[in-house]
């Protein structure tokens, strides 16, 4: 279920309190067990510090930065297993 999806039917006014807090909370643990930035800042926010308005632009850039460094590595050695193995050449050869 999608956290849009999951926010909407947590926040159903046909659901009592104590049902509210439950699915809340299973949604905060599916975030926190996807890890990346969205899972450290509901563990911040879980914690009762979370990230100031500054901070959260500043410490969400750092992820990128890891994500595209990850995207990188990963076409590089994609590109490198499309490489065909090649025997090494015998200079003498020709000569045997």
């Amino acid at each position: 279920m999608n956290d849009a999806l999951f926010t909407k039917i947590a926040s159903s006014p046909a659901l009592d309190a104590k049902q509210q807090a439950v699915l809340t909370k299973m949604s905060r643990n599916q975030i926190k067990a996807r890890g990346g930035f969205d899972a450290l800042r509901v563990s911040m926010e879980d914690a009762g510090v979370p990230f100031t308005d500054e901070q959260l632009p500043q410490v969400q850039a750092m992820f990128e930065e890891q994500k595209k460094s990850r995207e990188e590595e990963k076409a590089y050695k994609d590109a490198l297993s499309r490489i065909p193995v090649q025997k090494p050449v015998d200079p003498w050869a020709k000569v045997r």
